[in-house]
């Protein structure tokens, strides 16, 4: 599919359908020649009309906003990347693409490509890299049906990167579940969305997510109650985790849901303070480099921190028709207890007390490793977060 988008003339991308028993020709709006609210007049002996201004939303805001569901499936991500010209039918006109410009058809939303493949002049790795992390950022925004599509559906993008990466360095890149060797130290360093984000990503992808709440008790009597209900490992109701194997734990794809980055993207460059000892993928396909996998492994040399202890506090925060909800918050702490720092762990539920573990101490054993670092100029006596 890679090569079909990426060789295409043009794509005619149904972007108002849901699904493929919805139309994609609907009455246009702006670029009407003729409508009810336009004004005629004589100026010179000439006929002219005069247009009132209407309501234009920017094709970057219907994207977000969901008005154009085509650009929220993950199948359809590599489709809107690869292509080199498109022609989008949207609810109320149809706007044209290329990799360097987007014109609409009343031309009141007009401007430059915003696509990550867009910049034909990317000559470093570096940022081949960047522009990977960003589409990953939109891509685990997007809906995904069946969980094992999850690496599939990204896999013409990243044969293109390939191609892009041996153009610039003059070899290949190991491609392991999602990242790249050659950065590895970077990729790793994903994390899962803010509260908000991922909300909004429930209710997009899955419905209302169903929100473990507790009546309005005495706060021992709820954390009782809540803790009772996790020790029954039947508290998961975000689905962060994939029901099946799709990826390592280490990797963006196993992980439900959009993720970012740490670091600011206009920082400098990330410095690695790891060593790949060794990396193997075993695909489903062994003459598919980029489709699902059966197992990925990684050995890395660093610096790491022991003798840490997590701790979880939560806190009753309250929530519509009388009811609570239960928040909570993991730390990371020294043996002496001198520093403190919070995480946010991939997926919470898999950090709380299960009945098979709650005195395993394994289970609560916690190792930190130094992955590597972004350098950034402060002011003297700046604090850094």
């Amino acid at each position: 599919m890679c090569d079909v988008y990426a060789n295409a003339s043009i794509t005619v991308s149904a972007d108002s359908a849901g699904s493929v028993w919805d139309g994609f020709l609907h009455e246009q709006e702006y670029a009407h020649p003729l409508a009810e609210h336009d004004v005629k007049r004589k100026v010179a002996g000439v006929d002219v009309t005069f247009r009132k201004p209407l309501a234009h939303p920017d094709f970057a805001s219907q994207m977000t906003g969901r008005y154009l569901p085509n650009y929220h499936r993950v199948w359809t991500l590599q489709e809107q990347q690869l292509s080199r010209r498109i022609l989008h039918y949207t609810k109320s006109e149809m706007v044209w693409e290329c990799f360097e410009q987007r014109y609409c058809e009343c031309r009141r939303d007009s401007g430059p490509s915003q696509r990550q493949l867009g910049s034909l002049q990317i000559e470093t790795s570096v940022e081949v890299y960047r522009q990977w992390s960003l589409v990953i950022r939109e891509y685990t925004n997007c809906a995904l049906t069946y969980e094992g599509d999850k690496l599939p559906a990204i896999s013409g993008l990243a044969t293109r990167f390939q191609a892009i990466i041996t153009k610039i360095s003059g070899g290949t890149d190991e491609y392991l579940a999602g990242l790249w060797k050659g950065n590895l130290a970077s990729d790793l360093c994903w994390l899962p969305s803010d509260s908000a984000d991922r909300e909004a990503w429930l209710r997009n992808n899955l419905g209302p997510k169903p929100v473990l709440q507790v009546p309005e008790l005495a706060e021992a009597d709820v954390l009782t109650e809540y803790n009772a209900e996790i020790n029954k490992g039947e508290v998961n109701s975000d689905q962060r985790r994939p029901s099946t194997y799709v990826a390592p734990s280490w990797s963006w794809a196993s992980l439900n849901g959009p993720v970012s980055y740490f670091g600011a993207l206009g920082w400098s460059a990330f410095h690695s303070a790891i060593r790949v000892v060794d990396a193997s993928t075993t695909t489903n396909n062994r003459g598919d480099a980029f489709g699902p996998v059966t197992n990925v492994s990684i050995t890395l040399d660093g610096l790491v921190v022991r003798d840490l202890v997590l701790q979880q506090s939560s806190l009753i925060m309250a929530a519509e028709n009388s009811m609570q909800d239960m928040m909570h918050r993991f730390l990371l702490m020294d043996s002496r207890d001198q520093h403190v720092i919070d995480i946010v762990p991939d997926d919470p539920t898999e950090l709380m007390p299960h009945k098979s573990a709650i005195n395993s101490k394994a289970r609560r054993e916690i190792v930190c490793m130094f992955v590597g670092y972004h350098e950034a100029r402060v002011q003297r006596d700046q604090h850094i977060k």
